[in-house]
């Protein structure tokens, strides 16, 4: 499943634009209205900052997923891990 895939898949993920893992993520309170979810972004960076995991914002709700280009296969579980951990705390 590639990023974009997987985010899709989440509640709060309101866009997903960029290439491959390099991937900017709009969060929203409501996908329908596109509200954005500025307080719930910086505790979702908090969160997975907490985790050792480096993450950045590009907007006050919109993030900045840019991994390295080479990783291995326990540090993109690592990544998603928190990540998913992050979203999961924000609901």
């Amino acid at each position: 499943m590639n990023c974009a895939a997987w985010l899709n898949g989440t509640k709060s993920s309101g866009d997903i634009r960029g290439r491959g893992m390099m991937t900017g993520v709009e969060l929203v309170t409501d996908r329908l209205t596109k509200e954005p979810a500025i307080q719930q972004t910086d505790r979702l960076v908090e969160d997975v900052l907490a985790r050792n995991v480096l993450i950045g914002k590009g907007t006050p709700n919109t993030l900045k997923l840019r991994p390295p280009l080479i990783w291995s296969r326990n540090e993109v579980d690592v990544f998603i891990s928190a990540f998913d951990d992050g979203l999961k705390a924000q609901r």
